[in-house]
């Protein structure tokens, strides 16, 4: 049988059966007719107050690049590029000449910027990318993001995935997490006490944020008082020890100023006791007996302080208070190959034994009584804290407070009175010398167990946020002992159990600026961003890999978004094909964002509500 030789044109019919089979592609927005009338600063608010404004901060504000690299793990500094590009050019409605000026005021501003050609080359995708520009009128706050499609083909526009009520079960944590501002403020609860008085008194003679000041003499006191006093909980003796780290949101934040004036008030307390007739048994309890520790570079040098012989005639101490104003470089020594500094901190927050061998010769500390502050800035924590650290257990040891300056104070803020402090601290210090063992009382019992409040602090999402939080109930239990014994008192009542929800809340806010909604895992981050971008529409795995020109490592993909799926983020719905039927991913924001009335409750609420009034009545 003969076959013909003559060669025939049918793309018309190829590109029909491609129409049949095709999904519809986004198509890029018609942009506006009228240039938007809103200044530069303005329209900079308004992106960085928007939905996705977090995002559009941490590159135009921070110069945060961490979350785009190379496949070798080196910083892709273009990508990060286009990232911010696609976000100016979504505000300045295509504006070229708009987006360069402000592109050029933002933290990502590089020379390679100067390149007419790859300036032209980044802002032109960017606006060719883009579905929809915004054109001033609209209300950014609440407008969810949308994708324009074209119509035609079997499978026409997507439609919605309907909600699964499983999903409304995701831990209430997460419900009331992801926040785009940092906390402003701490809740009163957390100012009872002493530790209030100090915090209220020094505050207005410094331009450091009470937060700062208050986990600055946590973090000290806590260290001070020793391990004669605890909490015991299922065969773990829990101590006042605690671990700090204050997070500035910029480079004058007042960190280490904090930390000076709670470092001058306990100095006064030494000095008050020494020229007095004070207890001498109390003496190993005293600031100045506290052994510092600066710029800790290892696991193995912790257990050698631990281990040092006291001076003839002094007694053993086992405290030891580890500072880092440059906390960056603590986490950059654990980051190095066969560091054992997070373990051992790890193993010295529980009070756990701490051994070593180095060169043939073993030290070992029997007990421990280790408090840690560390002062990093957000951008700096987030390049550096790896992920270990982030799901072994070393972060959620860490109370993690945001911190700002203030006030202004020019010619510093002169010496608070606190004379009154100095004596009650002094009393304080030598009647805890002999407490021992300490427990709730009968009311924070029932307010603990029967009334939630464990079980609330337990209830932890994945990802994460839900991993630097993990470790509430041991950190509340730890403060609340705080306040009972700065109040001088052998049980917990009530108003020292809030003093610590109260505490616990400010970290819980701090992590949830910090941390926002990340999954720990880079691809599951960069593939829930872009399933937001797509919302309502949906997302093939072929797309989403195209994301990544096709280069993701093996099995990359599925484990982003199998993890996705697990923290109810987003959810696969099979697309009827005339071929193989195929999946669509699809963002699941609305659960996240949809709140019950019991998950709007953190444990502090929860804590005020089963108490029936208000914190005031409780002091």
């Amino acid at each position: 049988e003969s076959s013909s030789t003559e060669v025939v044109t049918v793309q018309e019919a190829l590109d029909a059966l491609e129409a049949s089979y095709a999904r519809p592609k986004a198509m890029a927005a018609p942009r506006p007719a009228v240039a938007l009338e809103i200044d530069d600063h303005e329209l900079l608010e308004r992106a960085r107050s928007a939905a996705n404004g977090a995002r559009f901060s941490d590159l135009y504000d921070r110069g945060n690049t961490a979350p785009y690299q190379h496949e070798d793990g080196t910083p892709d500094l273009s990508s990060a590029d286009l990232a911010l590009c696609n976000h100016l050019a979504f505000w300045c409605a295509g504006d070229e000449t708009r987006m360069d000026r402000l592109f050029r005021a933002s933290a990502l501003m590089r020379d390679k910027w100067e390149r007419a050609d790859y300036r032209a080359l980044t802002m032109g995708e960017a606006i060719r990318s883009q579905t929809s520009f915004y054109e001033g009128s609209v209300s950014v706050a609440v407008k969810p993001p949308t994708v324009r499609l074209v119509e035609g083909g079997n499978n026409g526009n997507h439609p919605p995935v309907e909600e699964d009520p499983s999903f409304a079960s995701f831990a209430s944590f997460a419900l009331r997490a992801s926040s785009a501002t940092p906390p402003e403020d701490l809740e009163p609860e957390a100012l009872y006490g002493l530790l209030g008085e100090i915090v209220m008194t020094i505050g207005p003679h410094t331009e450091s944020h009470p937060a700062a000041l208050l986990l600055s003499a946590i973090t000290t006191l806590g260290c001070m008082f020793g391990r004669d006093s605890y909490v015991y909980r299922d065969g773990a003796r829990h101590a006042p020890n605690e671990f700090g780290c204050l997070v500035g949101l910029s480079g004058i934040s007042r960190k280490g100023t904090a930390g000076r004036r709670i470092n001058e008030l306990l100095t006064s307390v030494v000095n008050s006791s020494n020229n007095s007739n004070y207890n001498q048994k109390c003496v190993h309890v005293m600031h100045e007996a506290v052994p510092k520790l600066y710029g800790l570079g290892s696991g193995e040098a912790l257990v050698a302080s631990l281990c040092e012989e006291p001076e003839a005639g002094q007694p053993l101490d086992v405290r030891r208070l580890v500072l880092e104003e440059e906390f960056s470089r603590c986490l950059k020594a654990m980051a190095r190959d066969g560091s054992t500094l997070s373990e051992f901190l790890r193993q010295a927050w529980d009070g756990g034994v701490l051994a070593s061998r180095t060169k043939g010769k073993r030290l070992e500390a029997g007990i421990s009584h280790v408090g840690m502050m560390g002062h990093i800035t957000d951008v700096e924590l987030k390049e550096e804290l790896s992920r270990a650290s982030m799901f072994n257990g070393f972060a959620n040891r860490f109370l993690w407070f945001c911190t700002r300056r203030v006030r202004s104070l020019p010619f510093g803020g002169g010496d608070p009175p606190t004379a009154a402090i100095v004596l009650r601290l002094r009393e304080i210090l030598e009647w805890a010398a002999g407490v021992g063992r300490v427990d709730f009382d009968e009311e924070t019992r029932a307010l603990w167990d029967q009334g939630g409040i464990y079980n609330r602090l337990l209830d932890r999402p994945g990802g994460l946020l839900g991993s630097v939080t993990g470790r509430g109930e041991a950190h509340v239990t730890r403060l609340a002992l705080l306040y009972a014994l700065l109040d001088a008192e052998r049980e917990i009542r009530p108003a020292h159990l809030l003093g610590a929800l109260a505490v616990w809340d400010y970290n819980e806010r701090s992590c949830a600026y910090i941390f926002g909604k990340s999954t720990g895992n880079d691809y599951a981050d960069q593939i829930d961003e872009l399933l937001c971008d797509a919302y309502p529409g949906g997302l093939t795995k072929s797309e989403i890999s195209k994301f990544y020109s096709h280069h993701a490592p093996a099995g990359k993909i599925n484990e982003g978004l199998q993890l996705l799926l697990t923290e109810g983020r987003a959810a696969p719905e099979k697309l009827k094909t005339p071929g193989r039927p195929t999946e669509l991913w699809m963002a699941r924001s609305s659960m996240v964002s949809e709140k019950s009335e019991g998950s709007e409750k953190s444990p502090l609420v929860l804590a005020r509500e089963l108490m029936g009034r208000s914190w005031q009545d409780q002091r």
